[in-house]
């Protein structure tokens, strides 16, 4: 976990961040926002297929995920420029390579525990699925998707997905769950919804 303060210098000559990055930095500080929080923690999920040694094949079936997190409080995140929330978010990404994940793995086998998404805290922002995986070109017999969400069973407050967007051109559907109160603030952030 991390916990830094904001240095602009760490951002300007690195490579440019991501489109999860970005995206999940612009959406922690919306929710953050939203629910007008104090310190606290947040989350984000990494796909660990091409992080294990050797690499898990294309044709693998199934998941290959585990949590991690990286943690500020909600005054630093909102008062900081969303560089500040994707480097954090990069570096918890980085740090998780296949030692990491040998790392975390013994360690489970050391205490095994079955981790819930609402495990990573009440104020958690969980960030899961990818806009690479081609949802859209599944098809079971009846055609493509109308559209995608996720079951319920994988909904609680601050669970994000990001999927590709139905209309294509590199668009993005994003599905958040988060409570009533705060989804209301939400909706009528003209920031987080980019209007001016």
């Amino acid at each position: 976990m991390t916990h830094r303060q904001y240095d602009a210098s760490l951002y300007q000559h690195k490579k440019a961040f991501s489109t999860f990055q970005s995206l999940s930095a612009h959406v922690w500080q919306a929710v953050t926002r939203a629910r007008e929080l104090g310190p606290t923690e947040y989350t984000v999920f990494a796909n660990c297929r091409k992080r294990v040694e050797p690499a898990m094949q294309e044709s693998y079936f199934g998941n290959l995920i585990q949590a991690i997190f990286t943690v500020t409080g909600a005054r630093l995140i909102l008062s900081s420029p969303a560089e500040f929330g994707a480097g954090l978010i990069r570096g918890a990404i980085e740090a998780h390579d296949a030692e990491a994940i040998g790392k975390r793995n013994e360690e489970w086998e050391r205490k095994p525990v079955i981790f819930g998404y609402k495990d990573a805290g009440v104020n958690c922002v969980a960030v899961g699925s990818s806009p690479r995986f081609q949802v859209y070109e599944v098809d079971f017999g009846w055609g493509s998707p109308e559209s995608v969400r996720s079951g319920l069973n994988n909904r609680f407050d601050g669970m994000v997905y990001l999927y590709p967007g139905k209309s294509g051109g590199g668009s993005i559907d994003v599905e958040i769950s988060l409570e009533a109160k705060a989804m209301e603030k939400l909706e009528n952030d003209k920031d987080f919804l980019l209007e001016s």
